[in-house]
């Protein structure tokens, strides 16, 4: 309810759902809503379209939002960074 009322204040942005680049990202730990919420953190661009994560860090936040939001600000970061993960897992 907060971030709708920071949508309705203009403190928050938000997309269309035909704006919106939906994403299949497959589940493995390295690309966990924890670890892309730290890495999205200082990119304030993203970060006007996701909710205000409390001081502890501790909020809720949907996968495929999260990262529907991320894939639609920057095309490139889930391609790259599945790349990373699948060569890592060769060189293991």
């Amino acid at each position: 309810m907060e971030f709708l009322k920071e949508i309705l204040a203009g403190t928050k942005k938000y997309f269309l759902l035909d704006e919106v680049a939906k994403i299949n990202v497959p589940i493995c730990p390295e690309l966990t809503v924890e670890r892309i919420l730290k890495h999205v953190n200082d990119h304030k661009e993203i970060t006007r379209y996701l909710p205000r994560i409390d001081e502890k860090g501790k909020q809720y936040m949907e996968r495929d939002f999260l990262f529907s939001i991320v894939n639609t600000i920057d095309r490139r970061f889930f391609k790259e960074a599945l790349a990373e993960v699948n060569a890592h897992r060769l060189r293991s």
